[in-house]
């Protein structure tokens, strides 16, 4: 009933053709800092489905607790914020302020992404209650049957806790505060606190949140597969992964519980699941190939990149169509193994020339404007960074159709090659004798 597998032989262009036909086109991230990867798909017409339950902590690569801006990070919570430093407890983004009353900190990320890209930018909750009444009866369905299915509970303070039965009722309890709950009102709460989600993302000032049940994370990937089916119908759904999601997503026990969930809907609601649920998941990380509009550096950056990438074709084709004369004229062997190995060495040192001027300012690639950062650590350009100039992601338009197996492939080829320039002209010691530290993609 449910397949989820990687589609790496899919191209840019090939997705937004797809969303034109009709078929589910989504990234799913969170509320936080975006990174290049994520602005350029933006740019490039594909949409973004957040998902509501973004963890302050556990969501490392896009770090909502701070505003990524100018290579800097900037705190956002306040000392007297409700959250502890160390623990790993889930306090979620949607329901923390960073201006009481005014202002969540999902809101703070989400704001300037949906005035550079309007409609493109949603989230689940805002999709899901475009189908309340369908969801309505997906929930009642999991309150009889399975009601560990919405055993989470989200306190007003912002804390997400399991609930436990006690006395015949429903207990959530946190540092903070706490709340009690029947089992028969589950259904209903959790609907309001997807309700209630929608507002702290999109128009929270004002608002005084009441909290209540939510759903379990293999509900929550069910809806989002019933939600495409109900807006989309019974085609494929494509899903841009981030760094994470096509790891976890493709294992078997993974599916298998997802799977499961729906089978129990379909059983018990047959006209509102789908016999089938294909998903494809597509490693969205690996298009990079593009800067922000104005931005000398980030543009000098990618094309020095896209110099090294043509140079490196070349190598190629000349290889090939050397070794075809080899076969055909062996006595002349020698000689012409000697012109390969010239006009590779040419090549390399073409490579050099290319790269070796930007290397001397190694602070655009650590600093300002890295390609291969770490973003569970890294500072790193941001939507915050784009809101403020003004201007819009260029992308490079010939990478649109290059599949993203191969894109991949060639940021291996990228990051492997600056890595060897960087020791062989400016040594490691050297860069931190003059207070520049190591490169983020040389650790």
């Amino acid at each position: 009933m449910l397949t989820i597998s990687p589609c790496y032989d899919i191209t840019v262009r090939d997705l937004q053709r797809l969303r034109k036909e009709g078929h589910c086109v989504y990234r799913s991230s969170h509320a936080g800092n975006w990174s290049l990867y994520k602005l350029l798909l933006s740019e490039a017409g594909l949409p973004d489905c957040i998902w509501d339950a973004t963890c302050i902590h556990r969501d490392v690569n896009n770090q909502p607790r701070c505003q990524i801006i100018a290579g800097r990070k900037i705190p956002l919570l306040g000392e007297d914020a409700p959250i502890s430093k160390v623990d790993s407890k889930k306090y979620l983004t949607a329901y923390h302020w960073t201006k009481p009353g005014e202002e969540t900190l999902a809101r703070f990320h989400l704001a300037p992404l949906q005035k550079m890209y309007g409609d493109l930018i949603t989230s689940q909750s805002r999709e899901l209650m475009k189908f309340k009444s369908n969801l309505q009866k997906v929930f009642e369905i999991v309150e009889k049957h399975e009601p560990r299915l919405l055993g989470r509970y989200i306190l007003p303070c912002g804390c997400m806790v399991n609930m436990v039965s006690q006395q015949g009722a429903l207990v959530a309890e946190c540092a903070h505060s706490g709340a009690r709950l029947d089992h028969k009102d589950l259904a209903e709460s959790a609907i309001g606190t997807l309700a209630e989600m929608e507002r702290l993302f999109f128009d929270p000032k004002g608002y005084v949140p009441k909290g209540g049940a939510f759903y379990t994370f293999e509900l929550v990937v069910a809806c989002y597969y019933l939600w495409a089916y109900w807006r989309f119908g019974g085609r494929a759904v494509y899903e841009l992964s981030g760094p994470d999601m096509l790891g976890y997503a493709t294992k078997q026990d993974f599916v298998k519980k997802i799977e499961n969930v729906l089978l129990l809907l379909r059983k018990h609601l047959p006209d509102l699941v789908p016999h089938r649920v294909d998903a494809k998941i597509v490693p969205a990380t690996a298009f990079r190939f593009g800067y922000p509009e104005g931005n000398d550096q980030a543009k000098a950056v990618m094309i020095a990149h896209d110099k090294i990438l043509r140079i490196q074709g070349v190598k190629r084709e000349h290889l090939e169509v050397r070794r075809k004369e080899l076969l055909e004229c062996a006595p002349e062997l020698q000689s012409l193994q000697c012109v390969i190995n010239d006009k590779v060495d040419d090549i390399h040192r073409a490579c050099d020339r290319v790269l070796s001027p930007l290397l001397a300012t190694i602070k655009c690639f650590g600093r300002s404007w890295d390609l291969f950062h770490n973003p569970s650590r890294d500072a790193f350009f941001s939507q915050h960074d784009l809101a403020q100039s003004g201007k819009k992601m260029e992308i490079l338009e010939g990478y649109l159709d290059v599949p993203f197996s191969i894109l991949s492939r060639i940021m291996e080829c990228h990051k492997s090659r600056i890595d060897k320039l960087t020791r062989a002209i400016i040594p490691e010691r050297q860069l931190v004798d003059r207070g520049l530290g190591v490169l983020p993609h040389s650790r």
